[in-house]
């Protein structure tokens, strides 16, 4: 997506929004919920963290309440990468933490979602720098995506190199 998709879809969502809101629908609320979520995402897509923050924030109560721990799982990971990428990592971590543990209670412990989630946290683990930790949260989703998606797909050998870069840091401060 590019910046002005990007500005017309924001548009449309706040006009879908807007009904979405007084509707008494369970399903027209989370639906909305949803919709909040992936426009954040979209802008995260194109390079503007502080706009994804900015959505999420307007919400975060609405989405706070919705029963679903799945919904609250991929708020939480899309504001945990929206601050990672406004350099603010130290916050991150804490919401991806958090992240985690409800995509595992929702998906189970290797769904995709849940491995995404701890991929992003083992990133940012390496990024504060508590390369131990990343090491051994990376290492659990490379030998899931290993054994559920095998070793020459694209998510398997994205690990592997983010493993790699850890070890080649850790041996050129060595």
């Amino acid at each position: 997506l590019g910046f002005d998709e990007v500005e017309v879809a924001t548009q449309l969502y706040h006009e879908s929004w807007r009904g979405a809101d007084d509707a008494d629908d369970p399903n027209q609320q989370r639906l909305a919920l949803t919709t909040e979520i992936d426009m954040a995402a979209a802008f995260l897509a194109v390079g503007r963290p502080n706009g994804a923050l900015e959505i999420l924030r307007r919400n975060r109560a609405a989405i706070i309440l919705c029963d679903e721990a799945h919904t609250l799982s991929s708020y939480t990971k899309t504001l945990s990468s929206a601050l990672a990428n406004a350099g603010r990592v130290e916050e991150a971590l804490p919401l991806a933490t958090v992240a985690v543990n409800l995509a595992t209670m929702c998906k189970g412990p290797e769904s995709e979602t849940t491995l995404d989630t701890m991929f992003l946290q083992g990133q940012l683990l390496a990024a504060i720098g508590r390369v131990e930790e990343a090491r051994e949260t990376l290492g659990r989703v490379l030998a899931a995506r290993a054994r559920l998606l095998g070793p020459d797909h694209e998510h398997t050998r994205a690990t592997e190199n983010v493993i790699r870069g850890l070890k080649d840091d850790a041996a050129r401060t060595a």
